[in-house]
């Protein structure tokens, strides 16, 4: 019963034995990494909960640093970098994004509506992307503006030149960072 409602249980064999059971979710293979790849955390992770490997390269995965440059950082063997990456990306702890530039074309996808119809959502999309001493913060409006007019040929630097993400105080590159790790 107990694996059936909660997926784990317990079965005391003896006084000293104790077999555990869990019923695990097998995942698809995650995608393969590439050097120029981009990890993003999806959540807080704590670190001491994870292998040894992987404790060194977490301070360096911050959505910045694609895999090579956090190999070079942390002075890990590139493989074991991308081990590592590609285990968390199985578990669902880390997303993966292209490294940011400003000659970048970005275009949006259907997902887009449902930021336009989520009150929450617009709400963590305000926080995200909101410049750090942006007071008051960026204005939906102007966030969805910018991401309506991603389409082909607009480049990022186009975009920030037309709209002035920085005046209305956005972040372009948190902005980018969000909408690929959303689907948007």
């Amino acid at each position: 019963d107990q694996l059936n409602a909660n997926r784990v249980c317990n079965i005391e064999v003896s006084p000293s034995t104790t077999i555990y059971l869990k019923v695990a979710r097998v995942q698809p293979d995650p995608q393969h990494v590439q050097d120029y790849h981009v990890p993003v955390l999806q959540f807080p992770v704590t670190p001491n909960q994870w292998d040894l490997t992987t404790q060194q390269i977490l301070p360096y995965i911050d959505g910045i640093r694609h895999i090579s440059r956090i190999a070079l950082e942390a002075d890990v063997e590139m493989s074991l970098v991308k081990a590592c990456v590609q285990n968390m990306i199985y578990y669902g702890i880390i997303t993966l994004i292209p490294i940011f530039q400003y000659s970048n074309v970005y275009l949006t996808t259907p997902r887009l509506v449902h930021l336009a119809e989520n009150i929450s959502l617009q709400d963590e999309c305000i926080r995200f992307v909101s410049k750090q001493e942006s007071q008051p913060l960026a204005t939906f409006r102007s966030i969805f503006q910018l991401y309506c007019h991603m389409c082909p040929g607009m480049t990022v630097k186009d975009l920030c030149m037309k709209f002035n993400p920085s005046a209305h105080g956005i972040d372009e590159k948190a902005l980018i960072k969000f909408g690929l790790m959303k689907g948007f």
